[in-house]
């Protein structure tokens, strides 16, 4: 138990959100496996940002921040422009039967 809240703590030194971060029972009582996948997947993506990690890498990289500048024109063209999709039907396609994992247990 005390080497989980020594890990947590790193890791928040290190740069990952607090919501990315397991609690102690999710590993220790085996409770929430996948929210320690989700802490160890976050561990690299964060580490890959950093200039002086030459490590290996798990799952992907994140990505950079790639703001676009538009003109009056274009974003005046692009203003009354209708997309199909969001008429809220798309062939008879729902969301029903969706399933995002269990929850996390406090």
């Amino acid at each position: 138990m005390e080497n989980c809240q020594s890990f947590q703590t790193a890791v928040k030194n290190y740069g990952l959100p607090d919501r990315e971060v397991f609690q102690s029972v999710d590993l220790v009582e085996a409770r929430n496996i996948h929210q320690v996948y989700i802490c160890i997947l976050s561990l690299s993506r964060v580490a890959q940002k950093k200039p002086d990690y030459t490590g290996p890498t798990l799952g992907p990289k994140e990505a950079d921040k790639h703001e676009r500048e538009f003109t009056k024109e274009q974003l005046e063209a692009g203003k009354y422009e209708v997309n199909s999709l969001q008429y809220g039907y798309n062939k008879g396609a729902n969301a029903s039967g969706v399933n995002m994992g269990n929850t996390r247990h406090m």
